[in-house]
């Protein structure tokens, strides 16, 4: 269990106590949006009254398609951290599920779902030029920045396979952050050259 204080709209504080990962399900009201113009949580009524769900705001396109106001919802949550005086409850989303469909927001405990096969139909480039990655004929998102675009030659039409977690991205598709591809462990950060000595 977890208690948290509430301060609600009433001004009256309240010490409330709920389990670490819980159910809830009710109206879906409106969306809360982030002030970079993102969805980035979704105000509820259910039994108890208003409540907030938040979410990363990569989920933003992916939930507002899924969800939409006046529909009922059922969202699987765990408690927020509680910053300042919130007016009602306020939770971390963990998968919602509307019209018989259910996302899931966390992360694969195994790695069946974190590997990836496909085949380069395009590159991608960063904003200074350099290509970062490539869309698979899937749509995905390959990314694996400059020097992991270096390491592995990418070119159009070959044939990848590998790991790394995914996250959503617009028209429905997803930006794999890849780890490994083709037996090439990919560096987060390529290593810093050692200054040349005369």
């Amino acid at each position: 269990m977890q208690c948290s204080a509430l301060s609600h709209v009433t001004g009256k504080a309240r010490q409330t106590c709920v389990p670490k990962h819980t159910s809830k399900s009710g109206t879906l009201r409106s969306f809360n949006v982030s002030p970079k113009g993102s969805y980035e949580g979704i105000l509820m009524e259910d039994a108890e009254g208003l409540i907030q769900i938040n979410f990363p705001r990569e989920w933003s396109s992916t939930i507002a398609d899924l969800a939409k106001p006046g529909r009922k919802i059922q969202a699987e949550v765990e408690p927020e951290e509680i910053h300042g005086h919130p007016a009602h409850p306020v939770y971390r989303l963990l998968s919602i599920k509307a019209e018989r469909k259910t996302i899931s927001l966390e992360p694969s405990n195994g790695d069946a779902k974190n590997t990836f096969k496909g085949k380069v139909e395009r590159l991608n480039y960063a904003l200074h030029g350099e290509v970062n990655g490539a869309i698979l004929e899937t749509g995905d998102f390959l990314h694996v920045k400059p020097h992991g675009a270096a390491a592995l030659n990418l070119e159009i039409g070959m044939s990848v396979k590998g790991s790394g977690p995914r996250k959503p991205m617009v028209g429905g598709r997803q930006v794999i952050e890849a780890e490994e591809v083709n037996g090439i462990h990919l560096e987060k950060k390529p290593k810093k050259k050692a200054p040349h000595k005369p």
